[in-house]
């Protein structure tokens, strides 16, 4: 769970009225809920937020194998390169890319 960087929305992962494990916003005030991503293979598993605005820009699911997919079009180009550089049972936590330093 994490607020945005207004107080204004939350996102969390929600198995409400569906049968896997949602990413959802909430708007804090109203109480409505979108759903931002599921995925009728499995439960969401991991989320990536911005660093300043804390909104969701990557979600990843696991049915055998890490899979992500980009909220934002201006994360894809570097979630495509992260995938491409992990090893077949590595995830995006285990990667390179998140040691200081890394080349590019």
């Amino acid at each position: 769970m994490s607020f945005d960087a207004t107080r204004t929305k939350l996102y969390m992962r929600s198995g409400i009225a569906q049968d896997k494990s949602a990413l959802v916003r909430v708007d804090w005030s109203t109480g409505d809920e979108t759903v931002l991503f599921e995925s009728p293979c499995a439960d969401v598993t991991d989320t990536i937020f911005d660093m300043r605005t804390f909104e969701p820009e990557a979600v990843a699911i696991d049915p055998g194998r890490q899979q992500w997919t980009a909220l934002t079009p201006a994360v894809a180009p570097e979630l495509a390169l992260i995938q491409a550089r992990i090893s077949r049972d590595g995830s995006v936590a285990d990667s390179d890319l998140f040691r200081p330093g890394f080349p590019t």
